[in-house]
């Protein structure tokens, strides 16, 4: 098992590298609009989508949607009202998801797939093409990711495991 986790990620972070800093910009975008696209499939499980065909037309919802706020999001202040939006929209799931009992709603799950998904990929690409400042948009990407990784590594190892467990039993 550990083997096959070793390589899995392995094999994906050549991927993700190659992608960062080898492939065209434009394509670049798309392939991170192809794991939103990915993700937003996924997604549409939490929502209470079973079958292929309505899960894939989710999945191309979503994608439709990122598409055109990429081409909206072009501009300086509609960037910044998006992303402003999304903050916004965290800060009240945040409170949402502190105050209020957590009960699954499908349909809400879907909705709430929005604002999660399409600021995210427009955040994450729109640092892709950036190429001002201290560090060019890859570099700045490659280290997003790996701080995702080393916090959801640090949240799931063994060590955290056995800490959590030991602070139940106290």
């Amino acid at each position: 098992m550990l083997r096959t986790r070793i390589l899995t990620a392995a094999i994906l972070a050549c991927i993700l590298l190659a992608g960062l800093f080898l492939l065209p910009l434009p394509w670049t975008v798309w392939a991170i609009g192809a794991a939103f696209t990915i993700g937003a499939w996924e997604w549409s499980g939490f929502g209470g989508l079973r079958g292929k065909a309505a899960r894939a037309a989710y999945a191309a919802g979503v994608a439709l949607l990122l598409i055109l706020t990429w081409r909206w999001s072009a501009q300086p202040a509609h960037l910044l009202l998006l992303l402003s939006a999304a903050c916004a929209w965290w800060a009240i799931a945040l409170l949402w998801l502190s105050w209020v009992p957590p009960r699954h709603q499908p349909t809400l799950a879907l909705v709430c797939g929005l604002p999660v998904l399409v600021p995210a990929f427009i955040a994450l690409a729109r640092l892709q093409v950036a190429t001002q400042g201290f560090a060019q948009g890859p570099q700045i990407v490659l280290w997003l990711v790996l701080l995702v990784i080393a916090a959801t590594s640090a949240r799931t190892s063994p060590v955290a495991a056995w800490e959590g467990e030991n602070w139940r039993r106290a």
